[in-house]
């Protein structure tokens, strides 16, 4: 399909259609955000052990930056 489009993407789902030229790079550096995780308010021991898990992955894959732009 021809046409256009963008997004944002981590470099670990994008590197793959970089290296094979099936997507192209826009710009020549990453854009750092600050990055949240949502979850309802409820008191739960599992909801707090993934939340804790999922937020130490992230931190650890996904460069991220605390001052926006």
């Amino acid at each position: 399909a021809l046409g256009m489009g963008w997004g944002m993407l981590p470099e670990m789902q994008c590197s793959a259609g970089l290296a094979d030229g099936s997507l192209v790079a826009l710009g020549d550096r990453p854009i750092l955000m600050p990055l949240y995780w949502q979850r309802w308010n409820l008191d739960s021991p599992v909801l707090d052990g993934l939340s804790r898990v999922i937020a130490e992955e992230a931190s650890a894959a996904l460069p991220q930056t605390r001052g926006g732009f």
